[in-house]
């Protein structure tokens, strides 16, 4: 994965449910509706032209932006674990991530 989204566990694992519902509506409208959103998209591009921002789009959110699925998990489990192994690591030997 490129990037993620996170959510505090405190959080309740509705709350956390209905975020990653809200996320998803998000993204399927900003796909559908890109005319619309790229005036926002460009306040936030480094690559102005408008082709060019929808071939990144296109390239970039697939179907792992909206599930990982078995690969992307086992990617990011990989990853997680590979931070236990290195000097500097910012994951804590008793932390437990956990993907909804």
């Amino acid at each position: 994965p490129l990037g993620g989204i996170i959510i505090k566990r405190d959080i309740s694992l509705h709350l956390q449910k209905e975020f990653d519902k809200l996320m998803k509506l998000s993204i399927d409208y900003a796909q559908k509706n890109f005319k619309e959103v790229l005036p926002f998209i460009k306040k936030y591009a480094k690559e102005l032209d408008n082709e060019i921002i929808k071939s990144h789009i296109d390239l970039y959110v697939n179907e792992y932006t909206y599930s990982l699925g078995a690969n992307g998990r086992k990617a990011l489990e990989f990853f997680y674990k590979s931070g236990f192994n290195r000097e500097f690591s910012i994951v804590g030997q008793n932390d437990q991530g956990k993907l909804i």
